[in-house]
């Protein structure tokens, strides 16, 4: 092992790395969906991560996704796929240790298993989340609220801000519905999934504005099932302020927890780090 280097992925080690993780990554996906960890083209920096190359062999592989989004002038940069070949795991923290050499950016990662989470905590990592809620209804709505799905067909009509959201992640078997408040306009996305092998769940994975949802839930989340005809929603603890009057149950994060990496930065309000541009979409998990 004597010829181990860790270098850079860019944009043209594509393809051997897609077939790296078609062969070695515990999530099974479809190739189209590995393939959409570069051409989703959130950001023009030609960096994909990191890998270690045994001589001309890949065995190794931690994912970065790039996009605009920024907090406290610093890149958001979320993180994907650390892979590494058994007989090489010796080298795995390399990978991460690599990464955090990077300048002027705020990791998050929505995935980590719990096994490898104490390498990430003696690094000063945070937990993000690590909790979820089960929202079935409400005991009263005060309020009638036009709740609108945003489609190709209307999504012109969205403000700047939430059209480039849109145009994002459009791609991306999500639904986009969207509400306004006093001339206030706030986005919705979320994914249909199926639990128990029968039951449909909205879960809500971003929203523009949390304040405004926050304050209208009761009146909001009969109509959200009813447009994307679910039983109940799910959303992570970090987005709901209260429980108040709703018919909900929390529970935590099985088996993974979210957590992110700002070196120097204190981020009390931790709602402000959301899901967008990240493997949720990408590899649709």
């Amino acid at each position: 092992m004597s010829n181990i280097l860790i270098s850079k992925v860019v944009k043209k080690d594509k393809e051997k790395i897609v077939k790296f993780l078609i062969e070695n990554h515990i999530y099974q996906t479809t190739k189209q969906n590995w393939n959409n960890l570069f051409e989703h083209n959130w950001n023009k920096i030609d960096n994909f991560g990191f890998q270690i190359k045994n001589e001309e062999e890949i065995v190794g592989y931690f994912g970065l996704i790039f996009s605009d989004q920024k907090l406290k002038g610093k890149t958001i940069v979320n993180l994907h796929s650390w892979v590494v070949k058994k007989e090489y795991r010796s080298h795995s923290i390399k990978l991460l240790r690599e990464i955090m050499k990077l300048k002027d950016i705020i990791l998050v990662s929505h995935s980590t298993i719990n096994q490898i989470l104490k390498i990430y905590y003696k690094l000063q990592w945070k937990v993000l989340d690590e909790n979820y809620y089960y929202i079935f209804g409400t005991l009263f709505s005060n309020k009638n609220i036009d709740l609108e799905m945003i489609t190709n067909s209307n999504c012109n009509l969205l403000s700047n801000y939430n059209k480039k959201i849109y145009d994002s992640h459009n791609s991306y078997k999500s639904v986009f519905l969207k509400f306004n408040i006093d001339d206030n306009e706030v986005l919705i996305i979320g994914k249909i999934k199926v639990i128990k092998k029968y039951i449909p769940i909205f879960e809500i994975i971003f929203v523009s504005d949390l304040y405004l949802f926050n304050k209208n839930i009761n009146s909001l989340i009969k109509d959200i099932k009813n447009k994307t005809k679910t039983f109940f929603c799910r959303i992570d603890s970090r987005f709901l302020e209260s429980n108040k009057n709703l018919i909900c149950k929390k529970l935590k994060m099985k088996g993974f927890k979210k957590i992110f990496y700002a070196h120097k930065e204190n981020i009390n309000d931790l709602s402000i780090l959301n899901n967008l541009y990240s493997e949720i979409f990408l590899l649709n998990t």
